[in-house]
């Protein structure tokens, strides 16, 4: 598969999470501000073991369910613009992306398919998508980043690590396609846990996203058809006593 045409698709797939999609300065602003004088870089040996102990301490979370925050900031609109949801992860590769606010919009992947719905008269309506194989390819990737692995990651970006009060591990695009619509994807993960708490995706004039995730369950239960590409549900929130939470 030709990198320019996983490029654009990493971009389309981006954007389909942001949904209304948050803006900043750019990052390499931001390296040298006061805020961000406590962070250093650390080695692509220091990275590379982080990445590893990531992925051995994520291995026990076999399904999640999030709250998440997101904020879409333009440089042509003075405030930003703000949307809410519910992101649904369950191994090995079932993924649940659903905007509650201010609309209702769901994109579902289930290592087979991809399918996304809009509410229309209080029922989903699917939509049509094109190039199915490659959508499936990078959602594929953004499954791995949640399960902590970044091995096709390094293929499409530079990582690198930052260690400070959380680790910031900063994604920057190797081709000149995907960088003309993305500068950056910025995780903050949180040092206990090695979990994933914001994403920033950071866009060409200084334009950002920031999704935030908040009230984490693991290990709940899923009605099979939360993942559903042909009839999705509405996702259960997990038993009590099934699993664990936190809030941020």
């Amino acid at each position: 598969m030709e990198k320019k045409m996983r490029a654009q698709i990493a971009g389309v797939i981006l954007s389909l999470l942001a949904g209304i999609g948050a803006s900043s300065r750019a990052l390499a602003e931001e390296e040298t501000s006061p805020t961000m004088t406590a962070y250093r870089a650390l080695s692509v040996e220091e990275r590379d073991e982080f990445l590893r102990s990531m992925a051995r301490s994520l291995e026990s979370v076999r399904s999640m369910r999030a709250d998440f925050v997101q904020e879409r900031r333009l440089s042509l609109f003075l405030d930003p613009l703000t949307a809410k949801g519910i992101c649904c992860f369950e191994r090995p590769n079932k993924l649940r992306w659903e905007l509650s606010e201010p609309y209702v919009t769901v994109l579902i992947y289930n290592g087979k398919k991809v399918a996304k719905f809009d509410r229309v008269d209080g029922r989903f309506r699917r939509m049509k998508l094109g190039a199915e194989d490659l959508l499936r390819e990078v959602l594929g990737q953004v499954i791995g980043w949640i399960k902590g692995d970044f091995k096709d990651a390094k293929e499409l970006y530079e990582i690198r690590l930052l260690k400070g009060s959380d680790y910031r591990l900063v994604l920057r695009p190797r081709s000149e396609e995907l960088g003309k619509m993305i500068e950056a994807v910025e995780l903050s993960i949180d040092p206990a846990s090695l979990r994933v708490r914001c994403v920033t995706i950071r866009e060409p004039q200084d334009d950002y996203l920031e999704i935030r995730f908040l009230k984490e369950q693991l290990n709940p239960p899923f009605d099979p058809g939360t993942f559903d590409p042909k009839d999705p549900l509405l996702p259960k929130a997990p038993s009590s006593g099934d699993g664990t939470s936190q809030d941020n």
